[in-house]
């Protein structure tokens, strides 16, 4: 793909590698003028063993910096997976060991540092439970060069018993009850390790910050402080006990340090005594660290609230009342809306009693005023995922999940730049998979086609490009089945939407059809590399 890829940015961006002599050297051609500039071979042979179709893909996960220097992806060398970060400007990359098991993301929390995370989804709510035995290790660094593999256990939060005070005292906190346990929607827990990328270490997160375990709620967002990079992020504390009030497992805000992950409690201005009968379980900041919101929930009168700053003090701009059998949900903040006063929220759709698979999720605009907007995504939100600018923080659009990304943004920067990326591999589902803060340097992921798909750097300041990798090099391009958008009507006569994938034969012609249904009801396919197709 690498050369009509070139050749297209570059004729995106007006330069002038690209002009007519090229065109019309096309025209002329009598040849068939395909991704790879060369005649698709028939094939002849027989096909590759299926080993190859079903391996993993080759890279797993891209992240750019925040100055789009360097890449960070992980990918796997000799059986072993690694992190790769390769410098643009001269070419160099370090190669740092991992150990096995899930990676869900990795992000740059500054030029010398990537976070790696293992998320897992838990119900959010202030249910107590017992301590963490063990933070996932999935993400750690193989070998000694680690700092720290695993979370430690939990400490009971028992006093010493060797005096009659002291058993006095263990006996009032043991007498304690958990304060009323509610769920109210679902939220991400992660394990999340900070390698400093010079010295090839690691540090797990949460494993510094306090005598007690605490457990990322979410990976922590980079913000400058004082001058220095330092991540800002709710985290769950475990406790053993129930202490003022409050349900064994706590949440506060914390900003640590990429490098050792000790951390300092942040003040949100609410103290303890405000916290008391009240569970805070998160807080949605500004590019700048300023606390804008929080979430509350009142265990007195089983309320969510979000809070806003109103003169030195909080107040609620939405309220809802939480009943645990009806299946309430409390809506989460995404972040800034697109005039950096509003907030984002993902609620479920406003008025809806349906219950289970049938409810309706959405984006909305919550004022500060408590009015809310329509729905923002085009969809639906199970299917749209918000785009902030990277710059300001604020909302900037929507990408839809459908055979190939779809991007609706109002920020016009953005919506320029988005549009330059598709630009650049037509016929192909592409991606923007990170931007820099100035999101003229991005990464991309193109596939579909004859391609199974591979990552590009893009910088559209300068027309410069780099190909990182296919994610399934060793699959001949002459056996990777096309795929193309058909319709076809139900027997009521519904028009149905379907991806059709043909074998690489010359003539696909009176071909038995085997049927591959989604799940449903709100599952998509997309296109793009299938192995099973």
């Amino acid at each position: 793909m690498s050369r009509r890829f070139l050749a297209v940015f570059a004729a995106g961006l007006g330069l002038a590698t690209v002009g007519s002599g090229m065109e019309s050297a096309c025209a002329q051609a009598p040849t068939e003028v395909v991704v790879r500039g060369a005649l698709r071979p028939r094939p002849v042979d027989a096909p590759p063993p299926i080993d190859l179709f079903i391996k993993r893909p080759r890279i797993e996960q891209v992240a750019l910096s925040q100055d789009g220097a360097q890449i960070a992806f992980v990918t796997w060398l000799e059986g072993y997976r690694v992190l790769i970060i390769y410098r643009v400007a001269d070419q160099t990359k370090r190669v740092i060991k991992l150990n096995p098991g899930d990676i869900s993301a990795i992000s740059w929390a500054d030029d010398n540092h990537v976070l790696i995370s293992t998320t897992a989804t838990g119900l959010r709510g202030t249910c107590g439970s017992g301590p963490i035995q063990k933070q996932a290790d999935s993400a750690s660094l193989s070998g000694s060069t680690s700092r720290t593999n695993a979370m430690p256990a939990a400490r009971p939060d028992n006093p010493a018993t060797n005096t009659a005070d002291n058993s006095a005292m263990l006996n009032a906190l043991n007498s304690l009850s958990t304060p009323g346990c509610a769920y109210y929607g679902v939220r991400a827990q992660t394990a999340v390790t900070s390698v400093n990328i010079a010295e090839r270490e690691g540090v797990g997160l949460g494993s510094r910050m306090s005598e007690y375990a605490n457990l990322a709620l979410g990976t922590p967002e980079a913000i400058m402080v004082d001058g220095k990079i330092e991540l800002v992020g709710p985290y769950l504390e475990m406790r053993s006990l129930s202490m003022n009030g409050q349900p064994t497992k706590r949440v506060y805000l914390w900003r640590s340090d990429p490098e050792t992950g000790q951390g300092q409690l942040i003040n949100d201005g609410g103290g303890d005594l405000d916290r008391e009968n009240r569970y805070v379980d998160d807080w949605l900041l500004d590019k700048q660290g300023n606390i804008i919101a929080r979430s509350v929930y009142s265990f007195r009168n089983e309320q969510f609230s979000i809070e806003r700053k109103v003169d030195g003090k909080w107040k609620p701009v939405l309220t809802r009342k939480i009943v645990t059998r009806d299946g309430t949900f409390a809506p989460f903040m995404a972040g800034l809306g697109r005039d950096g006063q509003s907030i984002v929220i993902f609620d479920m759709e406003t008025g809806s009693t349906a219950q289970g698979a049938d409810r309706r999720f959405h984006y909305y605009e919550l004022a500060a005023d408590g009015s809310f907007s329509t729905a923002l995504e085009p969809g639906d939100a199970t299917r749209d995922r918000p785009i902030f600018n990277p710059e300001t923080g604020r909302l900037a659009g929507f990408v839809q999940t459908g055979e190939a990304p779809e991007y609706n943004l109002s920020d016009p920067v953005l919506s320029r730049l988005y549009q330059k990326a598709q630009d650049a591999a037509p016929g192909q589902a592409v991606k923007v998979v990170s931007t820099a803060r100035d999101p003229h340097r991005m990464v991309i992921f193109a596939q579909g086609g004859e391609e199974p798909g591979a990552y590009y750097f893009i910088d559209f300041t300068t027309g410069k490009t780099l190909e990182i990798g296919d994610i399934h090099p060793e699959v001949p391009s002459e056996w990777v089945a096309s795929q193309k958008v058909v319709t076809y009507k139900a027997g009521d006569g519904l028009e149905i939407g379907a991806l059709l994938t043909l074998p690489p034969k010359p003539e696909p012609k009176h071909l038995p059809l085997i049927v591959l249904p989604h799940d449903g009801p709100q599952a998509h396919d997309s296109r793009g590399f299938d192995w099973l197709a």
